[in-house]
């Protein structure tokens, strides 16, 4: 509907894979969501090494300006998604540009340090991560590092290491299950963090969920 502003959502794709969705491999459900969603491929294999960052944030600032210029974009309702490689690159796009995301989530991603420097903004964060993937201290360390910066509680979220428990013997039982929980009294914007046993890649958990689009679209439905 050219006359009915719509959120616009981006899916990055992993390291050496192809586009996400949207009708199938990663960013599941994404596509779902009531919005216009967007997948570009990296110009390289990864989005966020040293040889293609630069290039890759231009890219995706082309691309959205280009979103805006040509379909009817809701420009207050602007949000990122990404797995693994594309999750890394999330957060580069969320220090940098924060003060213009309605909402930012990062999948089965490693904490990246050179994007927690000086960033604008603190959006609405949601982290999801597979129960036997270490990246990022088993995503623990990248749910930490956004509820700092929106001023949440240091103290993780109560239950964690119940839901771990949890979803490791979810795993265990070959059982797609998974448990989101919100850090607390957060000054700026929320910051969830969900952990899922779903196998994705190679028997373990690395990677995005089949529930990863309801997952963002129950967060978003907390938003304003």
């Amino acid at each position: 509907d050219a006359t009915k502003p719509m959120p616009l959502g981006f899916g990055f794709h992993g390291f050496g894979n192809g586009a996400c969705g949207p009708a199938q491999g990663e960013c599941r459900g994404f596509a779902m969501l009531p919005a216009v969603t967007v997948y570009m491929k990296s110009i390289s294999d990864g989005w966020e090494q040293s040889e293609v960052l630069e290039q890759n944030v231009t890219y995706f600032q082309d691309v959205l300006a280009v979103m805006k210029k040509e379909y009817c974009i809701d420009e207050s309702r602007i949000f990122v998604a990404g797995v693994s490689s594309g999750g890394q690159f999330i957060e580069h796009l969320t220090c940098r540009f924060g003060d213009t995301l309605w909402q930012t989530t990062a999948v089965s991603a490693s904490v990246v340090n050179a994007a927690d420097k000086n960033c604008k903004g603190t959006p609405p964060v949601l982290v999801m991560h597979g129960v036997t993937d270490p990246a990022g201290d088993y995503g623990k360390g990248v749910a930490a590092m956004f509820a700092k910066r929106n001023g949440c509680s240091p103290t993780p979220p109560a239950g964690l290491a119940q839901a771990t428990a949890d979803m490791q013997a979810a795993f265990d039982a070959k059982k797609a299950e998974h448990v989101c929980l919100d850090y607390d009294a957060c000054t700026a914007n929320p910051v969830r963090f969900c952990i899922s046993s779903q196998i994705t890649y190679d028997g373990l958990t690395h990677g995005w969920p089949q529930v990863g689009g309801t997952l963002i679209g129950d967060f978003q439905g907390t938003l304003k």
